[in-house]
């Protein structure tokens, strides 16, 4: 079959990625499924009164070459926006008080011994006990080690004050997640192939930031869009335009063995060949029956966040440290999990005179949250940040944003559940492809990489 039908089943990044890399690769009869009114998925920007407010994702890894890619595939590249030079420095948050973090951190690992010992955070054995990880066997050592939680390998390798006062804000903060429930082979399995190599995990990450310097390649860890995530959306919808796109369309049951029968909550129908399916892991199951008994559907479970934005006046007073925001450790109990101070870390967002901040709420076994109104969300997040923060006056805007199940969680042995699931469907079924963010993409280039993997894997399919 020379031209088989496609179905995409949502219209978040990794399906409108994938539309544009079938369409790239000369597939005409695609068809997208949107339960949403809009597609977009986790990308959604509001612009107000020169504010440039991300409700959604709002930056990703400047290293992750997917997302440069399809940047540059859609002629974007010179829309690209790294981080301030002046917001660097990034804090922790005390009970009344924001210290700052220890310079020569990479996602939680150090690499300045200086600033380990010189930080007020950790006592003084607990800086010791840092720098036992320099001593410390590696996992050379422990063979019968194939998979644990990100608590255990940096309790194992650092100590539980380092692990729960400068490591779980961080890490688990990515993941809306509980440290001692993250599997490291799922998340960060990099952590895991450094202390294989080289035993200490500091005498590793030095080892890199060496050669990144060497190679001047990072000039920002962090890259944004200037008129936001929109113009990506925006741009991807613009050259699919020949792209069949369904929004508001609730896709209810997928039939058959290929070809499939995809049916909608209002009885609408489509056949397909290939059929890719980007939505949440527990909304697939319901959708296709073979999936409902499959070990990996049963075990990952997702967490809802939501962030609150608040637009200031610099004229009430508001003062800002140098830097770009603050990380809540669990221990403190909070709502807020985490402060961007976004006018600060992106100097485009805002214009002169204004000032943006975006607090983030929810994470694993801290969801009470969602009981409450906007309005106590608001006051009960401002109330909290006034507490380490110099907020004198009263919000000119807020916006609250709340995703639902949007972040899953990737316990020990999720990469063993994964591939056999795919195993599985692999050889039930080879026409049927399930990507996105609840099997091994939290990040947006993660889904730009998985989506275009399925695009390229269905054309050499109809290879000729």
């Amino acid at each position: 079959m020379s031209t088989p039908r496609i179905v995409i089943i949502g219209a978040g990044i990794s399906g409108l990625s994938a539309a544009l890399y079938l369409k790239r690769r000369n597939f005409t009869n695609i068809t997208i499924l949107e339960k949403a009114a809009v597609p977009g998925g986790k990308i959604a920007t509001l612009h107000h009164e020169g504010l440039i407010i991300e409700r959604g994702a709002d930056s990703f890894l400047a290293k992750k070459q997917a997302m440069l890619d399809l940047a540059a595939d859609l002629g974007l590249s010179d829309q690209l926006v790294g981080t301030s030079p002046s917001a660097k420095h990034v804090y922790i948050a005390g009970e009344h008080k924001l210290h700052p973090f220890p310079k020569g951190l990479r996602l939680a690992i150090p690499s300045d011994i200086g600033a380990i010992l010189r930080t007020p955070t950790l006592t003084p054995f607990a800086k010791l006990r840092v720098l036992a990880d320099l001593l410390l066997p590696g996992a050379k050592h422990n063979p019968s080690i194939e998979d644990e939680s990100l608590g255990q390998l940096l309790t194992r390798r650092f100590g539980q004050a380092f692990a729960e006062q400068i490591a779980e804000p961080i890490l688990a903060g990515i993941y809306a997640g509980d440290l001692d429930k993250i599997s490291v082979q799922a998340t960060f399995p990099q952590f895991a192939e450094m202390e294989r190599c080289s035993g200490s995990l500091i005498r590793a990450m030095r080892k890199q930031l060496r050669a990144e310097q060497q190679e001047a390649r990072i000039q920002s860890m962090f890259l944004a869009f200037r008129g936001g995530f929109s113009q990506l959306t925006s741009e991807l919808l613009n050259q699919l335009t020949d792209v069949e796109l369904h929004c508001g369309c609730a896709v209810e049951r997928i039939s058959g063995e290929g070809p499939y029968l995809v049916r909608d909550a209002a009885g609408n129908e489509w056949q397909a060949d290939e059929l890719i399916v980007t939505v949440p892991s527990f909304s697939a199951r319901k959708l296709f029956a073979p999936l409902a008994d499959i070990p990996f559907f049963q075990h990952i479970e997702h967490v809802s966040v939501a962030n609150v934005i608040f637009a200031f006046d610099k004229q009430s007073g508001i003062r800002l440290p140098e830097g770009s925001g603050f990380l809540v450790p669990r221990r403190l109990n909070k709502l807020t999990t985490a402060c961007t101070w976004t006018s600060n870390k992106w100097t485009h967002t805002a214009p002169d005179g204004s000032v943006l901040l975006r607090a983030y709420v929810g994470r694993d076994g801290q969801q009470n949250w969602q009981r409450f109104t906007d309005e106590q969300l608001t006051s009960e997040v401002l109330a909290e940040l006034r507490d380490w923060m110099d907020i004198p006056g009263e919000p000119t805007f807020i916006d609250v944003n709340r995703w639902p199940l949007a972040m899953p969680q990737y316990a020990p042995g999720h990469r063993q559940r994964l591939q056999a699931m795919r195993d599985f469907v692999g050889q039930k079924h080879p026409n049927f492809r399930l990507i996105g963010a609840s099997y091994d993409a939290v990040g947006l280039p993660d889904c730009v990489l998985h989506a275009r993997q399925a695009a390229f894997a269905i054309a050499d399919t109809y290879r000729e």
